[in-house]
């Protein structure tokens, strides 16, 4: 399990970037430890590098959003 730093770091972008996801709703909110810290799995940082990779190329957030629903990623 990754840390929020961890998971930023891994993707290139910052925490405050993650947190910006979280509540646009492109990213859900993983579930947290005991101590309240956000605890990521694979399919997050795979989420989150989807997301780098199609706003790389062009696309605004909202296009993003919409193509990983057309995918059925999630």
């Amino acid at each position: 399990m990754l840390l929020i730093g961890e998971i930023a770091k891994l993707a290139g972008v910052t925490p405050r970037t993650v947190r910006h996801y979280h509540r646009i709703g492109l990213l859900a909110e993983p579930e947290r430890t005991a101590g309240g810290y956000r605890s990521y799995g694979m399919s997050a940082l795979s989420r989150l590098l989807q997301i780098r990779k199609l706003a790389a190329l062009g696309m605004g957030l909202g296009e993003v959003a919409d193509a990983l629903a057309e995918t059925g990623v999630k």
